[in-house]
């Protein structure tokens, strides 16, 4: 879930948490897809955003809110499924357009992820953050011993990783701070 600066609420809806009793309940769900949802501040309506994604996941906005990133790790479950994010822009804080793929993730999927103030985007994977700058080149890796599955920048300026794995907490210093509601 991520807040865009218009106030409204993004958020992705997979089925992780039914398709067995693992995490959740197994169960049939309750529409065709898993989606990209937007809940508006105003109206308070729900909109199903973004329809084309396997498993939908991590979100993160540009630091000009001008783009919407999005990990799709439905590969997590099908070997011919996905494991990238992608990009899109966005207009009038709700009009996305010019989908693509931003990153292919290996090894594993993608989860969660995040951006710094400079346009960089950090994507947790298998093996660590892996950070790539605006354009999708890769930059560098975070090597971790388990898999990451969800990061956020904190600390007083705002330049510490705190990133969430199988078992494990970590946090560490990095020389760029994080990128806050757009």
């Amino acid at each position: 879930m991520v807040v865009a600066a218009d106030d409204a609420i993004w958020f992705t809806d997979s089925s992780y948490g039914i398709l067995t009793d693992y995490v959740g309940h197994k169960a049939q769900p309750e529409y065709d897809g898993c989606y990209v949802f937007r809940v508006d501040p105003i109206t308070r309506r729900v909109d199903a955003m973004l329809t084309d994604f396997v498993m939908p996941d991590g979100l993160a906005f540009s630091p000009k809110g001008d783009r919407l990133y999005v990990s799709d790790s439905g590969f997590s479950h099908d070997p011919r499924a996905p494991h990238h994010v992608r990009v899109f822009n966005v207009t009038d804080g709700k009009h996305l357009s010019d989908g693509r793929i931003f990153a292919d993730i290996k090894p594993g999927i993608p989860d969660g992820l995040r951006v710094d103030v400079q346009g960089n985007v950090w994507i947790c994977a298998k093996d660590g953050i892996q950070v790539f700058d605006a354009e999708g080149s890769f930059l560098g890796k975070i090597k971790l011993p388990a898999t990451s599955s969800n990061l956020c920048f904190g600390g007083a300026r705002y330049d510490r990783l705190f990133i969430t794995a199988t078992d494990s907490v970590w946090t560490v210093a990095v020389n760029v701070q994080g990128a806050r509601r757009p």
